[in-house]
């Protein structure tokens, strides 16, 4: 994916997200040039020495990045759009999906496992997206961990804050494979009154009887799929700084 700038629309609206400017002591690095650095390097997939020399040191923006991640800013980011999303009209909690992906670590790090289904060491990205195929909550977690294990974090993760009302945490419909195939998953999505389109395991011995609790929207599930898949080729086909 080709890198492109923040352009004036989408700072006038990143901006009031940030931390505030610091009223003593030396002045921050500018705002926007660090963030399009940061930008650039997740897009590109270099190496942060080789970030262009316009956006700034190269350390600065890296410190920047692990700094805004420790106090949360983009976590605050990340709510605001989608409550954007959710009050234009283009993020719906109809129907979401919930599936995983691993990211290879070749240079290690933090949770990182060996995933024998994928057949690939790393670690897992979760997420929960909605039905345009726009992420609504998105969880890390080791590589050798199943992926049902994190469903439950990826629901709760789902915020949706929009005027003075409470949050919207609820979608009226999850999707998934059949990695989440458990009846654990379906208990708990039936006590919070979610239908569940799970595809059901053709591995299990003892196959489940139809019902409330085993329901199957083929529609809404091929839908659903294909959002999530969607979701995941732009993540890592955008943000190639993962893959590396």
């Amino acid at each position: 994916m080709e890198f492109r700038e923040l352009t004036d629309e989408q700072w006038r609206y990143v901006e009031p997200l940030l931390p505030p400017l610091a009223k003593t002591g030396r002045p921050r690095a500018d705002d926007r040039r660090i963030m399009n650095g940061i930008l650039y390097v997740l897009t590109a997939g270099c190496r942060w020495m080789d970030m262009p020399m316009k956006y700034g040191s190269y350390k600065t923006v890296w410190r920047r990045l692990r700094r805004w991640e420790e106090e949360g800013v983009w976590r605050k980011m990340m709510n605001a759009l989608i409550a954007k999303g959710y009050a234009i009209g283009m993020i719906s909690l109809s129907i979401i999906a919930v599936d995983s992906t691993t990211v290879e670590a070749k240079k290690g790090g933090d949770l990182i496992g060996y995933d024998g289904h994928r057949k690939r060491r790393g670690t897992k990205v979760h997420a929960a997206v909605s039905g345009e195929g726009l992420p609504l909550s998105i969880v890390i977690g080791l590589g050798s961990e199943h992926d049902s294990k994190r469903f439950v974090d990826a629901l709760d993760g789902i915020w949706v804050k929009v005027g003075r009302g409470r949050p919207r945490t609820r979608p009226k419909e999850v999707v998934a494979d059949s990695a989440y195939d458990a009846k654990r998953i379906r208990l708990f999505l039936k006590g919070r009154g979610i239908k569940a389109s799970i595809a059901e395991n053709r591995r299990k011995t003892k196959r489940a009887k139809r019902g409330k609790l085993n329901r199957f929207n083929t529609k809404g599930y091929s839908v659903g799929r294909s959002c999530v898949e969607r979701f995941f080729g732009w993540l890592k086909g955008g943000f190639r700084r993962l893959i590396i």
